[in-house]
């Protein structure tokens, strides 16, 4: 019984290029094209893996930034609260004056 690994996604899904590589019998020749696929491959999976940091730093970037933004306005609407509780008794800043007729 083989134990192969269930498919996760496409990049799992073994193409035609990777069937016949395993399919022809071995030599020297097969032995350069095995590693000439395994070279591209590792270029190909570091480069993915690259991009895939820039994905993450630059998430973790914006993550704090909204971090930052957030701490600013629960600050300004803590004052907000503040001064609203503090006028609570008060005319809410506005002056009186008498008018007469």
């Amino acid at each position: 019984m083989s134990k192969k690994q269930p498919l996760k996604g496409m990049r799992d899904v073994p193409s035609m290029r990777t069937v016949i590589g395993r399919s022809r019998p071995g030599g020297e020749q097969a032995i350069y094209v095995d590693l000439h696929r395994l070279v591209t491959e590792k270029a190909r999976l570091e480069r993915e893996l690259a991009m895939w940091q820039a994905n993450v730093q630059r998430i973790q970037a914006r993550l704090a930034d909204i971090e930052a933004q957030t701490q600013q306005l629960d600050e300004i609407a803590a004052r907000e609260r503040e001064k609203r509780n503090n006028t609570d008794g008060e005319e809410h800043g506005l002056d009186e004056m008498t008018l007469t007729y």
